[in-house]
């Protein structure tokens, strides 16, 4: 479900405002989170700003991620603590990634100065 779908089903009377309010009309009321998306494509962020404020959440999410960095966070609040594993994820895959060159790198090296070192002893 996409932003727009959520919105026109929260709201749908507020959905329709916002579409007859930039002079579009409603085809298919079915169809409202589509007309929400192609309002967007067609008038750019002012209608994206418009829809957004038909948002039932967005006093939460403003709560939660407003301009007032200072305030605490709720990192995963969804349950699931998504992005803390991912972040967490990713910074363990680039540790082990560099320990992995460095390892290759010494590898070749040492093997390099084998090489060498047999060939200046045969001759």
């Amino acid at each position: 479900m996409t932003i727009y779908e959520y919105i026109a089903r929260s709201n749908p009377y507020g959905s329709a405002q916002v579409i007859q309010s930039y002079g579009y009309r409603i085809v298919d009321k079915k169809r409202m989170g589509d007309n929400l998306r192609q309002l967007v494509a067609q008038e750019g962020e002012g209608a994206l700003r418009d829809i957004v404020a038909l948002h039932p959440d967005k006093d939460i999410i403003l709560e939660v991620y407003g301009k007032d960095s200072s305030k605490e966070t709720f990192m995963g609040a969804d349950g699931l603590l998504q992005s803390a594993i991912v972040g967490q994820t990713a910074s363990q895959q680039s540790s082990d990634s560099t320990k992995l060159a460095m390892q290759t790198n010494a590898m070749l090296i040492a093997a390099t100065v084998i090489i060498a070192a047999a060939i200046i002893v045969k001759k």
